[in-house]
C-alpha cells in the first residue's frame, strides 16, 4: 500500500473527525472504515469520484455501496483484496486467530465479537498487518 495514503487514512481513523457506521462506506455521515480509506483517497485526489445522497461512492470506473471499489484499492496500491467481485475490494487481516474481511471487522459480524472493533482498534490491525 501507498505509505502516504496509508498513514492518511491511518490518521482519519484516529482523529475522532469520522463517526463511525456499520454495513455501507457510507450512510449519512457514518463510515466504515474502508468508507474512510475512499474519502480519504477522494481528499487527496487519488480517484475521482463523489458520493451520492445514498451513500454510495462513485467514480468514473465502477461504485460501490458496501466494500472498496477497485479503482481506491488500484490507487492507494492495495493488494491484499478477497474477491467478491470484480470491481470490489475488501482487504484481509488477522484476528483472533481468524483470516477476517475489513469490513467484518468494522460491522462486527463474527463469533467471537458480538460487536464491531473501534476505527482505533481497526487502524492499529492496519498499520501492523497492511
Amino acid at each position: 500500500m501507498n505509505a502516504e495514503f496509508k498513514a492518511a487514512w491511518l490518521a482519519a481513523l484516529r482523529s475522532g473527525e469520522y463517526k463511525q457506521g456499520r454495513n455501507y462506506l457510507r450512510d449519512g455521515d457514518g463510515f466504515c472504515c474502508l468508507g474512510v480509506a475512499c474519502d480519504v483517497a477522494l481528499k487527496q485526489g487519488l480517484v475521482p469520484g463523489e458520493w451520492d445522497t445514498n451513500g454510495v461512492f462513485w467514480s468514473l470506473t465502477d461504485s460501490e455501496r458496501y466494500v472498496m471499489p477497485e479503482s481506491v484499492a488500484n490507487a492507494i496500491g492495495l493488494s491484499t483484496c478477497i474477491e467478491e467481485s470484480k470491481v470490489s475490494c475488501n482487504p484481509m487481516v488477522s484476528y483472533n486467530d481468524r483470516d477476517l474481511p475489513l469490513s467484518t471487522l468494522n460491522d462486527g459480524d463474527f463469533e467471537r465479537q458480538a460487536h464491531g472493533l473501534s476505527f482505533t482498534e481497526i487502524a492499529n490491525i492496519i498499520e501492523e498487518q497492511l
